[in-house]
């Protein structure tokens, strides 16, 4: 007697089963949604990441009121003496590229 993942609500054939080719192709059309799925969330996340410290600013011209402020940066800015415009920088650059982020 088959039984279901908790997850994705995959059909598991017990070891005892024939394999029933639709079971498969119903697993397979579920993980290839999912799949799909994931690969469009994080390319609309992509794509809404600043790309450099002087865009994030001209998207949002409320990061200058926002508690744990961006200081001393303006648009065309190039320079990053400043903490914590490096910090928000090294992030965005690693979201964008698509690396683990941790905090």
């Amino acid at each position: 007697m088959s039984t279901r993942t908790r997850n994705y609500n995959l059909i598991k054939p017990d070891g005892s089963d024939l394999v029933n080719v639709d079971d498969l192709n119903d697993n397979f059309d579920v993980i290839d949604t999912q799949l799909k799925a994931n690969a469009d969330g994080l390319t609309t996340v992509r794509n809404s990441v600043p790309r450099t410290v002087e865009d994030a600013i001209a998207n949002d011209n409320t990061l200058e009121k926002k508690e744990n402020r961006v200081t001393g940066v303006s648009a065309g800015s190039t320079d990053l003496q400043y903490p914590t415009a490096k910090a928000v920088w090294t992030l965005f650059k690693s979201i964008r590229d698509g690396n683990e982020v941790s905090y």
